[in-house]
């Protein structure tokens, strides 16, 4: 049986790298401005 992080790795995350523009550390780097911006924090 695949598991869910199985089936990520070997088909999914190809196509969402590609969706996001290819640079995940650029779109999450973006993504936490963007957050921080809005007053938005971890907690």
């Amino acid at each position: 049986m695949t598991t869910a992080t199985d089936h990520y790795d070997n088909l999914l995350a190809e196509h969402y790298t590609w969706m996001l523009g290819g640079d995940l550390q650029a779109a999450a780097a973006a993504q936490s401005e963007l957050l921080e911006g809005l007053g938005v924090a971890p907690a």
